[in-house]
């Protein structure tokens, strides 16, 4: 799994450094947008999934897309948080916040659907509490994605994003990642 992962991370610095030694910032080449999505999260880790369900996100996003090229760069950063109660003695906090940088290739002129690989940086902090005693787990890991959206007319997009992060904790580890969908909107 690290091997897969060091090779994601250096093909994803080799395109974006392809990207920015070939583009030409120039106030008519550059287009930048600023937007926000509102989703759902359902965790790849089927004890997170059967306690929390779908988790609802927010995330705030810039993106520098390149006029008359087919590609762009998007950073982001994300929240995650939901609350579950277990049982009347014991409940559990999901709180993830990740900061994500992907690059986009757009296969048609118009800009319409999208395809994109990133990675991130992941700050997530899982919270047990049981008959008041609290035991928590944060950590901070490296991960990686893939996204496919659409955009529409009136600036309003949809995305689907699937994640991979691996964390570990003392003696176990969990894939917090896993498959979001939501709407947004853009602002120019």
């Amino acid at each position: 799994m690290k091997r897969v992962r060091v090779i994601s991370v250096i093909g994803l610095l080799l395109l974006v450094s392809m990207l920015v030694s070939t583009q030409k910032v120039e106030a008519n080449m550059v287009h930048f947008k600023f937007g926000m999505k509102l989703g759902l999260f359902l965790p790849n880790d089927s004890g997170a999934r059967d306690t929390f369900g779908m988790i609802p996100s927010i995330r705030i996003e810039y993106s520098c897309l390149s006029q008359g090229k087919s590609y762009g760069i998007l950073a982001g950063l994300e929240y995650f948080f939901k609350s579950s109660a277990i049982s009347p003695s014991r409940n559990a906090t999901w709180k993830m916040i990740p900061a994500t940088i992907t690059f986009l290739y757009f296969p048609n002129p118009e800009k319409k659907s999208y395809f994109g690989i990133g990675l991130g940086v992941y700050t997530a902090r899982i919270v047990e509490k049981t008959w008041g005693i609290n035991r928590s787990i944060t950590s901070l890991a490296l991960g990686q994605h893939i996204i496919a959206g659409y955009n529409f007319k009136d600036n309003l997009f949809i995305e689907g994003k699937i994640s991979s992060v691996d964390i570990s904790h003392r003696d176990w580890e969990k894939n917090i990642g896993g498959i979001s969908f939501g709407i947004g909107y853009q602002l120019y």
